[in-house]
């Protein structure tokens, strides 16, 4: 079983002149250890159970140091690599993406990076979930279960069915798993 856990980042070019959107690609195993690791390293810089743990330095809790919170990215991204976790990224400038709107550009995002994971799959013959991160919930519903019944819908109106490898698709939040 795999996992692919997804965010973006820069959602407006206030925020970066790209549009960013991933996912990690995680094992049940690669789970379990990150899970363990991610614990020990919000201990060891200072982070409490209830503190966002995110690479945004405007997050930082106050009674974590800048170095430490620092160390700690760093110390997240180690145990990633050592675990062997992957990553699936999709970037555009907004520039380009901006022609379609928000909800486009997320759909469009999402589309590619499990388009991107479904082929990983079919080339490690595994099935997966999809864990994506808290979307406008007008949009988000209908669109993961359309992928799930339905596949992925392409302009023309052609399908690429999804479900041989892709058996759930959900929302997750922050602070709902490390």
């Amino acid at each position: 079983m795999h996992w692919l856990v997804t965010d973006e980042t820069n959602k407006t070019p206030v925020e970066g002149d790209f549009f960013i959107y991933g996912g990690l690609v995680l094992t049940d195993d690669q789970v379990k250890v990150m899970h363990q690791a991610l614990e020990a390293i919000r201990l060891k810089y200072g982070y409490n159970q209830t503190d966002d743990f995110k690479f945004q330095v405007r997050s930082r809790p106050t009674q974590v140091s800048p170095e430490n919170a620092m160390e700690a990215k760093a110390a997240a991204l180690a145990a990633a690599k050592e675990a062997g976790v992957r990553l699936i990224v999709y970037v555009i400038h907004h520039g380009i993406a901006s022609g379609g709107g928000g909800e486009h550009t997320m759909r469009f995002a999402l589309n590619s990076v499990v388009s991107a994971y479904h082929r990983l799959l079919a080339a490690e013959n595994a099935i997966g979930l999809v864990l994506v991160d808290r979307m406008d919930e007008k949009f988000a519903y209908p669109h993961l279960k359309q992928l799930f019944q339905q596949g992925l819908l392409l302009n023309d109106g052609r399908t690429i069915a999804l479900g041989d490898r892709v058996v759930q698709y959900g929302m997750s939040s922050n602070n709902t798993s490390h």
